[in-house]
């Protein structure tokens, strides 16, 4: 009896695990959609840095300031010629 309540908890657990949603809807737009304007990796402006896969980055080009015209939601990245955070803010 032990077992089989043993089992029936471990399923009970899967379930759960599998039923629960893999990532934001913001998260699921931005991959849908790519990477525009020759970005190799893209993000979203998050305050001060740029949201790659859910770790915040500096930015080494340019701000993700509201006030330097970016602001939370732009996009921000890698370009495919560039190693350098690009981000919308002061160009």
């Amino acid at each position: 009896m032990q077992l089989i309540n043993t089992l029936f908890t471990v399923m009970a657990a899967a379930l759960i695990v599998t039923a629960a949603p893999g990532s934001t809807h913001e998260e699921r737009d931005l991959q849908a959609r790519g990477c525009p304007d020759g970005f190799d990796t893209c993000g979203e402006c998050n305050g001060t840095s740029c949201k790659i896969a859910g770790f915040n980055f500096d930015c080494d080009d340019g701000k993700c300031t509201e006030q330097s015209g970016g602001g939370d939601g732009k996009i921000c990245g890698f370009h495919t010629d560039s190693s350098d955070l690009w981000c919308p803010g002061g160009h």
